[in-house]
């Protein structure tokens, strides 16, 4: 008996070291600084100096001056290739290094907390390839007999924090609030896209529930917790809309508060990109 406990003890040590290693390694990704990908952006005063040495060899200093007032007027009202440039990458489209990075250090999340199971740490051993796809022969059942909490509320839970990690990443959203037409709508429909992915990779992938501790799965968790996700998403930007914007300019301490108690599949995700739990700075919050 005692032998048992120290081939569990040994097992979970061994796990949870591994599940540490690569939640580091994420970690070290993840907080790489944002700042690195603005110095790739043109630098105004680079710019203005360059202009002024290539003005200086014509000779003329009206020519350069009025080249420098040339180039400040379209810096100024915004219609110049400079100022285009520092908007372009947030313009065409998702930020997916970001998306990709939070997404992983969820993920590491949901593990290192799996790791700390019994029942999870028992079934680490064993062939791993025979032990997976044998997990996964159970979708051809709907329910798994799972607690109603764990169903309904804590997998939904899931999707919106992931549909949150798209969102904060993605322009369309971003721009975009409940009642502002269907591209908010079809912002989500990319939210939904992406929660479904990353619930088939959780529960059935080859770093899920079925490969890491051989949780035999059901077609439920694939149905329930991309598209309840989703739709909790939208009932936390509404909250973020109508209760949570008009509060925050009288009272700032208890809007954000409240922005952790009434968002929290928001505050988890900014979490993940290493933000303050009641940051907003979606369209619904502004």
């Amino acid at each position: 008996m005692v032998k048992g406990h120290r081939s569990i003890l040994h097992d979970r040590l061994t796990g949870g070291l591994i599940a540490a290693a690569i939640g580091l390694v994420i970690l070290a990704v993840g907080v790489t600084p944002a700042a690195a990908q603005e110095r790739e952006l043109m630098d105004p005063t680079a710019t203005l100096g360059a202009t002024t040495r290539g003005t200086a060899t014509v000779g003329t200093a009206s020519l350069r001056n009025a080249t420098l007032k040339s180039i400040a007027a379209e810096l100024t009202d915004g219609s110049g290739v400079l100022a285009e440039s520092r908007t372009d990458g947030r313009e065409r489209g998702i930020y997916w290094g970001p998306v990709i990075r939070e997404s992983m250090l969820f993920l590491t999340a949901q593990h290192l907390t799996r790791f700390t199971e019994d029942r999870t740490v028992r079934e680490l051993g064993g062939p791993f390839l025979n032990d997976w796809f044998d997990s996964v022969r159970s979708m051809d059942r709907f329910g798994d007999g799972g607690h109603t909490f764990t169903n309904w509320l804590a997998h939904p839970g899931m999707g919106s924090v992931t549909a949150h990690i798209l969102g904060q990443n993605d322009p369309d959203y971003m721009k975009n609030k409940v009642g502002s037409g269907d591209r908010y709508w079809r912002a989500k429909g990319k939210q939904l896209i992406f929660a479904t992915a990353y619930s088939v990779q959780f529960e059935i992938g080859p770093v899920s529930e079925s490969s890491l501790g051989n949780i035999h799965q059901a077609a439920i968790d694939l149905v329930l917790t991309p598209t309840l996700g989703t739709l909790l998403s939208v009932g936390e930007d509404l909250v973020a809309q109508h209760v949570l914007l008009p509060m925050r300019a009288r009272h700032r301490i208890t809007a954000n508060t409240l922005t952790v108690l009434l968002n929290p599949t928001r505050s988890f995700a900014n979490v993940m990109a290493f933000k303050k739990p009641w940051a907003c700075e979606a369209a619904s919050c502004r």
